[in-house]
């Protein structure tokens, strides 16, 4: 009787011991994912910043971002999605990147992720944070993920969100100095 006993208290600790190690796993991963999402933002915050820092109009600058911020932008809610395989799933993604960005040229861009919402966006729905701004010498880029959940499986509306920092990128303003009349040259000569 006495083993039949220790029997069942061997089992009820190793569930024990297992649930422990199942949630610092699952801990671990959500901690992980939230770092690879803030590096993906700190990526995509260089290209904000060199758009902006060359020139381009503030739609192709958020394109820009938007594209480089793909893979931390939650669902993929495109017209066209790509295929099973991995090889072609990249390539399609990266024909779709590049559709996307010329969106001047005749084709189906329809590429659109769960976290890319427009300036109408509610206060705690999730989005990714697209800001740049240009001065006489510098140009920055600040990408962020707003309100993105701590448990992607929850609700939207009842799950906890956490707000991802981003990075912030500055850079030599090129298209102040190379974009420059030449009466405006000659005049600053000494």
């Amino acid at each position: 009787m006495k083993k039949r006993r220790e029997r069942g208290a061997t089992m009820v600790e190793s569930l024990m011991a297992i649930a422990v190690l199942l949630m610092v796993f699952f801990g671990m991963y959500r901690i992980f994912d939230f770092t690879v999402a803030n590096m993906i933002c700190e990526y995509a915050s260089f290209y904000a910043a060199k758009s902006w820092s060359l020139g381009y109009r503030p739609a192709t600058t958020r394109r820009a971002a938007r594209v480089a911020a793909m893979p931390a932008s939650g669902r993929d809610y495109s017209v066209i999605r790509p295929t099973a395989s991995l090889n072609s799933m990249q390539s399609d993604s990266a024909a779709r990147a590049r559709d996307y960005m010329q969106y001047d040229r005749a084709g189906v861009y329809g590429v659109n992720f769960e976290y890319w919402g427009e300036q109408d966006v509610r206060p705690n729905e999730p989005h990714l944070s697209i800001y740049g701004e240009t001065g006489i010498d510098k140009a920055s880029g600040i990408v962020r993920i707003l309100n993105k959940p701590l448990w992607p499986f929850e609700t939207r509306k009842k799950a906890p969100t956490v707000n991802i920092p981003g990075g912030t990128t500055q850079m030599i303003n090129y298209s102040n100095n190379y974009l420059i009349s030449d009466n405006d040259a000659y005049h600053r000569s000494p």
